[in-house]
Parts: C-alpha cells; structure tokens; sequence
C-alpha cells in the first residue's frame, strides 16, 4: 500500500515511454489485493491474482503519446501501438501489427470508447513474465497498463462498452 499512499501525496505523473511523455493527474487510487483488507486503499472487487494498483485519471488530464509495448484487443496482440491522447481520448493512433483491430475496439468502445479509464500498475512479484495468460500479465511488477473500457465502479466517470489494455514494460514514472 506504500505505493498507493505515494501516488495519493503526489498524484501527478509522467511517463516516459521510449523518446516519447505522457502527463496524468489521478483522481483515485485504489489497490485490487486479491483480498479484502483494512486499507484505506482497498478496492471494492477482488480478482485473483492480486497485485495492481489501480488509478482513475482526473477528466481531461491526461494528455501526450503512448508507446506501448503491445495492447491485447478481441484476444489478439497488437504490437507497439503508439497513440497520441489530448484531454484522456486517443486523437490519433498506428500499431505495427493489427491497427485495423485498434481501429475496431475503439468504434465497439461507443461514446466513451476513445477515453482512458484507468491506469493500472502491476505489483505481484509472483507472476512471472514468460510464457503466461495475458489476462494475468499486466499484473506483474514492472508493468503499467492503460484500460479502456468503464470506470464508473471505480469512482470515474468513463462509460466505454468495449475493455482493452495497452501494456508498457518496466515504464520510466516520475510523481510530481
């Protein structure tokens, strides 16, 4: 939870991805333990394996390009993607393998399905980064993913109807 209570003093970050920054300002911290705990930080959900600290971005505060290592849209793996994001909603984007697929997630997503809703960090020491199911990966230390989809359980006020990860490996994150 030392985590969560760092990001809570200074919930301004940026993340420096390749040559490329992107700002954030959270507007809740949350932890999914896989567990129920006493933490002024603890989810109201649990999923198994625990292990993810789970950020809710302020409206409209995110904004700069993401390079992700790969996103997972459809059960399909898209190969660093590159978004360019302004006010938390992709304005553009071009992937190395299955755009069209980006393409296809973000137009099923509905109104909402433009804006980030979370900004997941993974904290389980536990999974291993090999050969694992990619719905667990994303919560192994060392990797910051980026969630599409509804937000609204959370706190948030994001509605997207269809749910997609942009995955970064052993992200560069200051707090401000």
């Amino acid at each position: 939870m030392d985590i969560c209570r760092r990001i809570a003093a200074k919930p301004h970050i940026s993340l420096i991805s390749g040559d490329e920054e992107i700002s954030i300002a959270v507007d809740r911290v949350w932890a999914e333990c896989g567990s129920f705990g006493k933490s002024e930080f603890q989810t109201h959900m649990i999923n198994l394996p625990g292990g993810e600290v789970m950020m809710v971005p302020k409206p409209g505060s995110i904004n700069g390009t993401i390079v992700g290592d790969r996103a997972f849209v459809f059960g399909k793996e898209i190969l660093k993607p590159h978004l360019v994001i302004k006010d938390n909603e992709i304005q553009s984007f071009t992937a190395q393998s299955n755009e069209d697929v980006l393409q296809r997630a973000i137009e099923a997503g509905g109104a909402d399905g433009r804006k980030i809703a979370l900004v997941c960090l993974g904290t389980n020491e536990n999974i291993l980064r090999g050969n694992i199911d990619n719905a667990l990966k994303h919560k192994s230390d060392g990797f910051l993913s980026l969630f599409w989809g509804n937000n609204q359980a959370l706190g948030g006020t994001v509605a997207g109807e269809q749910e997609w990860i942009v995955q970064i490996e052993k992200p560069n994150l200051n707090f401000k």
